[in-house]
């Protein structure tokens, strides 16, 4: 057996306890605790509000949350939009360094964008991350070019976040 450093097995032991609490939460939405492929990753780095960096099988994958778009924040090659700074933040909060996700594909999209990342629904525990950020007001639902599994979820979310002024549409307008 390896000898790990004292830092990794608790960070292991802190995402195991962050999703089995959060199995227990409620939900918005009783997902399935995924697809059954085994399709666990561990969180590396929160790039923006829909992007992050993920760790599988001794390699690192950026993620690109599927049928979700979050304002920009600020980097080398972009402009921050409003409440881009808010929206990394809140997915930061959701996901924190080394807790364990699942990561689901949709057979009605491609699997990676243009830039190589993975198009996915983040589950921790049942709870879907992409709906989260919806409805919370952090993003908005996108369509790019066909429907999606969750569109109808994700598109009620939004206009119940319109409606009550949640997240960026209390403040972005």
């Amino acid at each position: 057996m390896k000898n790990y450093p004292a830092k990794i097995i608790l960070l292991i032991t802190m995402a195991a306890l962050v999703v089995l609490v959060l199995s227990f939460s409620g939900a918005r939405n009783d997902y399935t605790r995924g697809n059954g492929n085994g399709n666990l990753y561990t969180i590396v780095k929160i790039i923006d509000g829909d992007t992050l960096i993920a760790y599988r099988d001794d390699q690192e994958t950026t993620i690109r949350l599927l049928g979700i778009n979050a304002p920009e924040s600020s980097g080398p090659y972009r402009r921050e939009e409003c409440f881009g700074q808010e929206s990394t933040e809140y997915l930061s909060s959701l996901l924190p360094i080394g807790a364990l996700v699942d990561i689901q594909t949709d057979p009605s999209q491609d699997t990676y964008d243009k830039y190589k990342r993975l198009l996915g629904y983040v589950f921790l525990g049942k709870m879907n991350i992409n709906e989260e950020l919806v409805a919370d007001g952090y993003a908005y639902e996108y369509t790019y070019r066909k429907p999606y599994r969750y569109q109808d979820v994700f598109r009620a979310a939004e206009n119940e976040a319109r409606s009550q002024n949640k997240g960026l549409w209390g403040i972005c307008k």
